[in-house]
């Protein structure tokens, strides 16, 4: 069987060896950039030939794959007592979803993106108080981020950013700053915290806390006129059309969406599960939602998916050039 999602060494060990574990059924991980993923299994599903029996990405398949019929319904196939319970999920309203049916795309993780890191040996931590301080000339040709105009993390700060403060800032600040984009996340995230550049947007924090873990100096900012917006990261799971092991898949699903399951992907990849049971112990921070704080915008919601996303992306496209 296997499984694709982003491509974290720390997910890849512990999907191979933990599922085995626990059902004895062997897994291949594969990890992809999430456009490239995404274009993929689209394609598969649509010639009938999946060669991905299940897929963990952001949720733009509701919107591309979904209405061409190309996602197998999850829902009937989550048996596992521990998994189907709702009140094993927050909320007592069982496991979140993004499709309006709650049927194909189930999302077990909501967390605050990981908007805005900089380096504190080149800027002084605090200092970016607005992010219209980011437009200052100092940091022309001196910020990266992961692409925006492509899905995935670089996109999701792109979009909460375009929301927040209209497209003249976006412009402002990824054209005429001369934000640097990069395909490959990990890049970001190095590029910061190796003082390539001073500032990163949208590293994603498996990629962040092995470096500071070195002791490199890299650390996360909130302008207080933008805290950030809620995300579901890479949790959301489905099953394309047209798959080889359709059993081991469903067998997947469950023990993914179990205690065992959502441990593993919580702890690898450092996103704080909606069960529970699963704790935050070893998370960063920054990441776990703060009760406190208004976050004005939820970025996995079957309304932002459909009616904001992607007329966003489409923006975004046209704003940076494609």
């Amino acid at each position: 069987m296997v499984v694709a999602g982003p491509p974290v060494p720390a997910l890849r060990e512990a999907y191979t060896t933990q599922f085995q574990k626990d059902t004895g059924i062997q897994l291949q991980y594969l990890g992809l950039p999430t456009a490239e993923l995404s274009t993929r299994v689209e394609r598969e599903a649509d010639a009938g030939k999946s060669t991905i029996d299940v897929v963990q990405s952001g949720g733009s398949e509701i919107y591309t794959m979904l209405p061409k019929n190309l996602l197998e319904p999850l829902a009937p196939n989550i048996l596992l007592p521990e998994a189907a319970d709702p009140k094993q999920w927050k909320g007592d309203q069982g496991v979140g979803w993004l499709d309006q049916q709650k049927q194909f795309v189930a999302v077990p993780a909501k967390w605050v993106m990981t908007d805005l890191f900089i380096n504190t040996q080149m800027v002084q931590p605090g200092s970016i108080s607005s992010w219209k301080d980011l437009l200052d000339p100092t940091w022309k040709g001196k910020i990266i981020s992961q692409d925006a105009r492509a899905g995935g993390p670089g996109q999701a700060v792109a979009r909460y950013l375009l929301a927040k403060f209209g497209e003249q800032f976006v412009v402002d600040l990824y054209k005429n700053q001369q934000t640097v984009l990069v395909s490959d996340q990990k890049q970001v995230a190095e590029g910061v915290a190796r003082g390539s550049y001073p500032i990163g947007l949208a590293p994603i924090q498996a990629d962040v806390e092995p470096l500071r873990k070195s002791n490199l100096p890299i650390a996360r900012e909130f302008p207080k006129d933008g805290p950030g917006s809620l995300v579901g990261g890479f949790s959301a799971v489905k099953i394309p059309k047209a798959i080889s092991h359709p059993d081991a898949a469903a067998v997947f699903v469950n023990w993914y969406l179990s205690k065992n399951g959502q441990t593993a992907y919580s702890q690898a990849m450092l996103e704080p599960s909606l069960r529970k049971d699963v704790s935050t112990d070893g998370l960063p921070p920054y990441v776990i939602p703060n009760p406190n704080v208004q976050y004005d915008i939820d970025q996995y919601t079957y309304d932002f998916y459909i009616n904001s996303a992607p007329k966003m992306g489409a923006q975004l496209r046209d704003l940076l050039g494609r």
